[in-house]
């Protein structure tokens, strides 16, 4: 991430700029990966369902909860059923949006570049700004989920039962009003 604050912040084409942003690129793909295998390994081995499918979940339509077995459709974060909360998923989609919006916040192109730099670069900054928009809508979208199920949700399945589990879903909460800071302060 610091070689793409370097690579990222330089006003002229050339070498630096391009390593800056491979370094960008890499961030976007490290850092979430790097925190849900973190956020993985500080939730331990977990006991799965009889009906729930064995190995990796890949994000689909219509998941089976590896808690209760039940079918969700279109789940983001959150079992409707048991109030299983898929930590690492929304871990990985909260590291992407502050990524993203951090990297758009600091590659701002220059006025005094070249004409097809600048180009270039604006293409980019609202790509970035796209992808970091995106993302944190669907975090905002997934927490909202999670407090209103919370009520409905039988008594051991609710995220108010655990202080560390409450401030983590606070702190997820609070990404979109993070990556909305970084976007309103890069158009400066």
């Amino acid at each position: 991430m610091i070689l793409a604050f370097i690579g990222l912040a330089n006003d002229e084409p050339g070498m630096l700029s391009l390593v800056g942003g491979i370094a960008a690129l890499l961030a976007l793909v490290a850092i979430p990966l790097a925190t849900g295998l973190l956020v993985n390994a500080l939730l331990g081995d977990q006991k799965r369902h009889a009906d729930a499918l064995p190995g990796l979940r890949w994000p689909a339509a219509n998941e089976i909860c590896p808690r209760c077995g039940e079918v969700n459709f279109m789940p983001l974060f959150c079992c409707r059923h048991c109030g299983r909360l898929s930590w690492v998923w929304l871990a990985e989609v909260c590291a992407f949006a502050i990524t993203a919006a951090a990297v758009v916040a600091i590659s701002v192109p220059d006025y005094n570049a070249p004409a097809w730099w600048k180009d270039v670069g604006m293409l980019l900054h609202l790509l970035g700004a796209l992808l970091a928009a995106t993302a944190a809508f669907a975090v905002f979208i997934g927490t909202a989920q999670v407090w209103q199920l919370q009520p409905r949700l039988p008594k051991e399945g609710r995220v108010f039962r655990s202080k560390v589990d409450q401030m983590a879903l606070v702190g997820a909460t609070l990404v979109p009003v993070l990556c909305t800071a970084l976007l309103v302060l890069s158009l400066f």
